[in-house]
């Protein structure tokens, strides 16, 4: 899977926490959310989703970019830190992310990176329309 390196300079997200079961429920709330003018976004919105925790008890984050002091009721601000991203970007709909993270991983690996904290997927625009574009990414060490 082909990648780049890239200085990220940090992103504020106000995100839905649910189990992994819930990840559909979550996007249909943030997309209802955004549309509705509830979940203020930045200019160009960047749909944000991430897992954290620790196996068997992941919990799925949904959310979206959002301008700073911004709230939402419901959400709860996550930080995406500032730093050094392996960055894959893709273009359609996605079918598998889990599979696709598993492939870049491996490529990383591979390439003897070391990554650094959790996956993440950035959306942009209707992550299910024709022109749909997303990145998976990694922070990574130097």
């Amino acid at each position: 899977m082909d990648y780049t390196i890239e200085d990220w300079p940090g992103y504020s997200v106000l995100a839905l926490h649910g189990a992994m079961n819930e990840i559909p429920r979550l996007w249909q709330r943030v997309a209802r959310d955004v549309a509705d003018g509830r979940l203020k976004v930045t200019s160009e919105p960047k749909l944000v989703g991430t897992v954290r925790g620790i196996a068997p008890a992941l919990a799925y984050l949904a959310g979206a970019v959002s301008p700073p002091g911004a709230t939402c009721e419901g959400y709860d601000r996550i930080d995406i830190p500032r730093g050094r991203y392996a960055v894959a970007h893709r273009r359609g709909s996605f079918t598998n992310i889990a599979a696709e993270f598993a492939t870049l991983t491996a490529t990383l690996q591979a390439a003897k990176r070391t990554i650094d904290g959790f996956g993440i997927e950035v959306y942009y625009g209707d992550p299910d329309g024709p022109d749909a574009r997303y990145d998976l990414c990694y922070r990574v060490k130097e």
